[in-house]
């Protein structure tokens, strides 16, 4: 007996978890599809991968209630655990932390040994559902459901809904907390002052509090660039210099104005430091501003996965990572803060100066972008 409850509770375990990533990644489908490709599925096969997983990982978690598919829902389950977990354990074996997406945008971390951690404890529920189910009688999940009375099916559908509305609020709120930290960042770069009043543009206290401690690990990470290439930190600091992560958003105004000046950094310092933009926002709406403002390494994180790892609540934001990997400065919010962070990396490098607009309000093209339209 209760073996059989204890089986009906894996069972519930497993289906709880399948159900959400496949919903989370029906909604996230372009963040599955990147995490397909970075997880090494061929690109060819990534869009077939993104479109299939879900309605699998959905068609698991119900065939895990009733007791008649319980024990070939537990296999599947298995089965795509294992999967998961070897394709995890290789990435980290190349020292690569791309985003999972496990639970589409609820959860689009960087891959880490929690992560493998966590997959490989659902793996052993189903292994326990799957030897035990096979020679002990179970539970439906489901069949109990009937014999109910009128009252406890309303007590339940009630709590039910309790539930919904619950995680739909907390999802609104993380939401709305990484929205209130991006304003809250803009709003202290606007208080550090306006190009009018040098005398104010001295760089602002918070980024003294906010970010990585100095001189710690600095997080793996692996993004697409508008190529559709995958470009990692250890990419980025294979040329032996400070690589300058600057975290940007499409639909942010202050990183917007700040685009001539990274273009500028781009080229101007590239012999001292590598300046990488982080961008958030639409592929082709990033890939038009990267054209116009002639920007050379844009890397596309699907929600803000790479910038929390760098405790970066806002844009635009920047912060150094040394050549071996080390964080190499404070994280600096707000365009004046970032321009000082420049200037104390490039110090032997000619002064920042923006290229003019052309007559239609657009910037001259002088080089080719690095990326294909």
């Amino acid at each position: 007996m209760q073996t059989a409850i204890l089986m009906l509770i894996g069972r519930l375990v497993l289906a709880g978890v399948f159900l959400l990533a496949g919903l989370t990644k029906l909604i996230d489908r372009s963040g599955t599809q990147e995490a397909a490709r970075a997880l090494g599925v061929p690109t060819a096969v990534t869009g077939v991968t993104a479109a299939i997983l879900p309605p699998v990982e959905i068609a698991v978690a119900i065939s895990l209630l009733p007791a008649t598919s319980a024990l070939w829902g537990a296999m599947g389950a298995l089965g795509l655990l294992l999967a998961f977990s070897i394709a995890i354990l290789a990435a980290l074996a190349r020292g690569q932390r791309p985003p999972c997406h496990c639970f589409g945008q609820i959860q689009a971390k960087p891959l880490g040994w929690i992560t493998l951690v966590r997959n490989l404890v659902f793996a052993g529920i189903a292994v326990f559902v799957v030897l035990v189910g096979s020679q002990s009688p179970t539970y439906s999940a489901v069949s109990w459901v009937s014999d109910l009375s009128v009252a406890e099916a309303t007590v339940l559908a009630v709590a039910l809904a309790v539930l919904v509305i619950a995680a739909v609020q907390g999802w609104f709120l993380l939401h709305l907390l990484r929205q209130h930290g991006r304003i809250l960042a803009r709003l202290d770069a606007l208080e550090v002052g306006h190009p009018a009043h040098p005398e104010r543009l001295a760089p602002p206290l918070i980024p003294q509090i906010l970010g990585l401690p100095l001189g710690g690990t600095a997080p793996e990470f692996m993004l697409q660039d508008l190529n559709d290439e995958p470009l990692t930190l250890a990419t980025l600091r294979a040329a032996d210099k400070p690589v300058l992560l600057l975290f940007a958003d499409a639909a942010c105004g202050p990183c917007n104005a700040l685009l001539p000046e990274i273009g500028h950094w781009q080229s101007a310092h590239a012999s001292v430091l590598t300046v990488a933009m982080v961008g958030s926002g639409s592929r082709e709406e990033l890939r038009e501003k990267a054209r116009e403002h002639e920007l050379v390494t844009v890397l596309i994180q699907q929600s803000q996965e790479v910038a929390e790892a760098y405790q970066s609540a806002g844009t635009p934001s920047a912060v150094v990572v040394s050549p071996d990997g080390r964080i190499a400065s404070t994280l600096a919010t707000g365009a004046a803060s970032i321009r000082q962070l420049v200037r104390d990396f490039t110090s032997t490098a000619p002064p920042v100066k923006p290229r003019p607009a052309s007559s239609n309000g657009a910037q001259r093209s002088t080089r080719s972008p690095r990326f294909s339209s």
